[in-house]
């Protein structure tokens, strides 16, 4: 399901597009905005091309690699999100990245937001509004055990992401659930305030 407000968002802008929460996969983000599983195309007539943005170690996988190009994503290389940018088209982020999947529990919204600021240097400095996204069922998409946060398991975890630089959540079941995600399109943030600091301008976001 997708709720949008087509009198904000304006034809031939690039948007910075925020998707909350990363969940295991990014299933709302994937169906609702990539793609046109939502009709994305008719609830933003004029939007130029969405580019969905992944892990560098994405594109070094074989054959993995080509299904992330025929989707039209991007690594989270700064001067590659620039470009895209620069030339008219739109991005979508998950700010909250992999380290935001080990907090997918169902019926639980958790974010990891608040030292993740590389999103809004990146729209001060190209001049584009940011929109936020949040995904509300993407945690009870699949089956995830969160371990406590002091607990072995949760070290185990967060050391491999730092070494690995991708999650990997406990799923209780490999196989997603049987879920509906209400994707809901927010109203456009833009930092037009030279003098407002990168701080300033993620509280207003965060708010």
């Amino acid at each position: 399901h997708s709720n949008s407000p087509r009198d904000i968002i304006q034809k031939h802008q690039s948007y910075l597009f925020l998707y909350h929460p990363h969940g295991v996969i990014s299933i709302g983000a994937l169906g609702g905005l990539i793609t046109n599983g939502c009709n994305f195309s008719k609830a933003f007539p004029g939007l130029g091309r969405r580019r969905g943005v992944t892990l560098n170690v994405c594109f070094a996988v074989p054959f993995y690699r080509e299904w992330m190009l025929l989707l039209g994503m991007v690594s989270a290389n700064k001067t590659t999100l620039k470009k895209v940018l620069h030339r008219g088209e739109s991005l979508l982020l998950v700010p909250g990245g992999a380290a935001e999947a080990l907090y997918a529990q169902p019926r639980r919204f958790r974010l990891n937001l608040r030292k993740r600021k590389g999103f809004i240097k990146l729209a001060m400095e190209t001049g584009s509004p940011v929109v936020p996204v949040l995904g509300f069922g993407e945690n009870n998409s699949f089956s995830v055990h969160v371990p406590t946060d002091e607990s072995f398991l949760a070290r185990l975890l967060d050391w491999m992401y730092r070494a690995l630089t991708f999650a990997v959540p406990v799923l209780m079941s490999p196989f997603p659930q049987r879920n509906p995600i209400h994707v809901v399109v927010g109203k456009p943030v833009k930092f037009e305030d030279a003098k407002m600091s990168v701080d300033e301008a993620h509280a207003l976001y965060v708010q």
